[in-house]
């Protein structure tokens, strides 16, 4: 018997192959055009020209209709004047980092193009200045800026971080140095009200609370206390802070408090005292079963602080940094 073998499969898979050699070629020039002949080419919630960048997000690396790079203008609102050598780093609201750049004479812009309504945020260090995160929305029209270029002008303010001292005092008439020792029979008494008071010495500085964006942490300032022994009363009846809160870690008790940005503010204008830059608060700390030995409460005015991170990892927060230090013994 004599077989012959069938074309159908062979005619079959060249219609296929033809098929998917045109959708090939349809694809490749498709994303030529996007790419190459129309930058700014969109799909909804895509942004194929701006090379994997979500359009609506802000912050393209090509122009387009409307948009135009941002102009930061930094200016100091205690001391007065603009900012140079001020790092702002520009996100997008995707917390995507777009832009890193410096000011110069109090000003800089973005390599990037943004359009009105788009918004993002910022973080803004410089060494003695406050590190901040401020949000921003691109305004509606655009300025003509240093050079005539049209950009849209985001103003942001800054100001240079105080130096900070705690200084104590107690409810018999005693002041406490750092590293002093306080005895409860030398006192005639198995309780002690201790009177803080956090002092800001340098004119037209402070400090400002802000949000951490990227982080999702507050930017506060805070005070901390910490002792490793466990005899005496730890600190009560506080008074002057916010939202005091007291929480064991290991073998260590930790208590921590939010102060006020207008307590560690000292601004003069001219010859008159705006805010004098002082914070107090009192904590009144017992003798309790403290018999022998002696037991050391660390004070430590940090900033940036967040209550939930410190709660949490025993630091104030990313970038925390310690600003002013005070400790006390406790004796029978």
């Amino acid at each position: 018997m004599t077989y012959r073998s069938s074309n159908k499969g062979t005619k079959l898979n060249s219609v296929l192959s033809a098929i998917i050699l045109i959708f090939i070629i349809f694809f490749c020039a498709a994303m030529a055009y996007a790419f190459i002949l129309a930058p700014n080419f969109n799909l909804p919630g895509m942004n194929i020209g701006g090379i994997g960048t979500n359009n609506n997000a802000g912050g393209n690396t090509q122009p387009g209709a409307g948009s135009a790079p941002l102009y930061f203008s930094a200016t100091d609102p205690l001391a007065g004047g603009s900012i140079d050598s001020l790092t702002i780093t520009v996100f997008n609201n995707q917390h995507q980092q777009m832009d890193s750049i410096t000011t110069i004479n109090g000003a800089a812009s973005t390599n990037t193009f943004w359009r009105p309504g788009q918004t993002g945020f910022v973080q803004i260090s410089k060494p003695g200045y406050i590190d901040q995160t401020i949000n921003f929305v691109v305004p509606a029209n655009p300025s003509v800026v240093a050079g005539g270029a049209q950009q849209y002008v985001i103003p942001l303010t800054t100001s240079q971080l105080g130096t900070f001292v705690i200084r104590c005092s107690d409810n018999f008439g005693n002041t406490y140095n750092t590293g002093d020792t306080i005895s409860y029979s030398a006192l005639g008494s198995s309780s002690v009200t201790l009177s803080f008071t956090i002092f800001n010495s340098a004119t037209n500085t402070g400090y400002v609370t802000t949000y951490d964006t990227l982080n999702g942490v507050n930017q506060a300032a805070g005070i901390t206390m910490s002792t490793t022994g466990s005899d005496l009363s730890f600190p009560s009846g506080i008074s002057g802070l916010s939202n005091p809160q007291t929480f064991p870690r290991g073998t260590s008790t930790f208590w921590s408090a939010t102060v006020p940005d207008q307590g560690l503010t000292n601004q003069r204008v001219g010859s008159t005292l705006v805010s004098q830059g002082q914070q107090p608060f009192s904590v009144t700390v017992n003798q309790a079963a403290l018999t022998s030995g002696s037991q050391t409460i660390n004070l430590n005015l940090i900033a940036p602080f967040d209550s939930t991170h410190f709660a949490s990892n025993g630091i104030g927060g990313p970038n925390s940094q310690t600003l002013s230090t005070f400790s006390l013994t406790f004796a029978p």
